[in-house]
């Protein structure tokens, strides 16, 4: 706000275009109000617009055409994207006025898309710059005074620093909405993607999806030609019509992302539509197919993150609200892309786990196993696999030798593993309890007690771990059961 104000002048020389632009949310209607008040203050006259109806400058300009001040007449008018058409019908007038200064703010990508229709009038550009400490200070003092301090109030000023500066990387939105949970941050994002035209909204998805998975951003040679046509040159897409919405994610710029993680995983999971999500999903995964490759995954490239976070069944679940048609749909469409990659096969199994189609998924498990035999991953999943097919078959006698199997590929999981992770441990809990409560009678006293053994270990090594805690007292909970209905008489 004070880059703006500074960029007004005082006097009568020409006319003049200030434009404040900045993304969605970051004030730009606050700061433009504030430098009106202080323009306001110091005696030229002011007038501000914000209102969704067409303007009509006409009474302004013969009020300018006849003052013979020596002050300025600002005017200043809030998302100008909705009145170009009002400043065409008076251009030829306005450009005459050496008393009269514009000021107009907008998001990013609105300014760059009609920022030709400007060009001529010389604009001075203003962008939002992202807080620093005195604004997040003032913006706790006053979001304490109205009482929206909401999380923020049970912490240190320093705390309430923080949660701005660092957690929201300093993008005013994301502060608010952490801060506060504030409503309005749902509110900004959807009508912000509604507005984006089709392919823009489409790069924006699978930028979203991709960070929101683990991805630090995505190349723009991987992104443009997922756009298939447009009415919009490719770059310009990116360009301008994504302008405040991606930002660069390298030094280079090679490379863009969303703005704030937070502002990716809402899109990901609440806003973009679930065809749009399918589309980015599909075309981006097959565009960077021939970069898979193990130079590139042995590096951790970005191409390589983002198809590891992507590809991952649990993402897909997240991302798709658990619609196994859909997810299911996705993985066959990319056989012919990834068939070559164990991951894929584990994660493709894991989803046929999921839809309940547990002989399917032994089959893409094994297929994982046969490119690598090595991934301790596909077999833990394999013994957690065979566990369930033991529990959920309608005999258990019979298919002793399947539970059994998966108890050991469990149990190397915890001896190779159970050191540094406890998933090994929280798995064998959780499947092992199961099969044992399935099978009943077929499991004796000292195999019960070799589970709550093996909870006393996970609990001295992860003595913190909530999942542990609970798959232990979940052994410990049917143990008793157990012995008291053996003890009834």
């Amino acid at each position: 706000m004070k880059e703006l104000v500074c960029q007004l002048p005082r006097e009568r020389t020409t006319f003049s275009l200030v434009v404040l632009h900045g993304p969605a949310g970051s004030g730009k209607t606050t700061a433009l109000m504030r430098a009106a008040q202080i323009v306001s203050s110091a005696g030229p006259r002011v007038f501000f617009a914000n209102g969704l109806e067409r303007l009509d400058l006409r009474g302004i300009l013969d009020f300018a055409e006849e003052d013979n001040g020596e002050e300025r007449i600002f005017i200043f008018i809030d998302v100008i994207s909705r009145h170009v058409a009002s400043i065409d019908a008076v251009y030829d007038r306005l450009i005459k006025l050496d008393n009269v200064t514009l000021v107009v703010a907008d998001r990013s990508n609105k300014y760059a898309g009609m920022s030709h229709a400007f060009a001529a009038l010389n604009p001075v550009e203003v962008r939002m710059p992202d807080l620093d400490e005195d604004d997040v200070k003032s913006i706790i003092a006053k979001l304490e005074e109205f009482g929206f301090l909401g999380v923020l109030r049970e912490k240190t000023p320093e705390q309430r620093t923080a949660a701005f500066m660092d957690s929201a990387k300093k993008q005013l939105l994301v502060a608010l909405r952490e801060a506060t949970s504030g409503q309005g941050f749902d509110m900004i994002l959807r009508t912000e993607y509604a507005d984006l035209a089709p392919a823009a909204q489409l790069a924006y998805t699978i930028c979203c999806i991709a960070v929101a998975h683990g991805a630090p951003g995505v190349y723009i040679r991987h992104l443009l030609p997922c756009l298939g046509r447009s009415e919009f040159t490719k770059g310009v897409v990116i360009r301008d019509l994504l302008r405040g919405v991606l930002v660069p994610a390298n030094q280079s710029e090679t490379m863009v992302r969303p703005r704030h993680r937070l502002i990716a995983y809402w899109v990901a999971t609440e806003i973009a539509p679930v065809g749009q999500k399918v589309e980015a999903v599909g075309k981006f995964l097959w565009q960077i197919s021939s970069d898979i490759v193990p130079n590139e995954i042995k590096r951790r490239s970005p191409a390589y993150v983002a198809y590891r976070g992507m590809i991952n069944s649990e993402a897909l679940r997240e991302t798709f609200s658990n619609d196994t048609d859909i997810i299911l749909g996705i993985y066959d469409e990319l056989k012919a892309a990834y068939g070559h990659d164990f991951l894929f096969w584990l994660h493709y199994g894991m989803a046929q786990i999921n839809a309940g189609r547990l002989d399917v998924a032994e089959n893409y498990i094994n297929q994982s196993l046969a490119i690598n035999p090595r991934s301790h991953q596909s077999k833990h999943h394999l013994g957690c696999l065979h566990l369930l097919q033991a529990s959920t078959a309608p005999n258990p006698a019979a298919v002793l030798e399947r539970a059994n199997s998966g108890i050991d590929f469990l149990l190397e999981q915890i001896r190779t593993h159970g050191d540094e992770n406890s998933y090994p441990y929280h798995a064998y809990l959780v499947y092992v309890c199961r099969w044992y409560r399935r099978a009943d009678n077929l499991i004796s006293q000292k195999q019960w007690e070799g589970l709550r053994q093996i909870g006393t270990e996970a609990i001295k090594k992860f003595p913190r771990d909530d999942m542990v805690k609970d798959a232990t007292n979940e052994v410990e909970r049917q143990y008793l059961l157990r012995v008291a209905v053996d003890r009834e008489p």
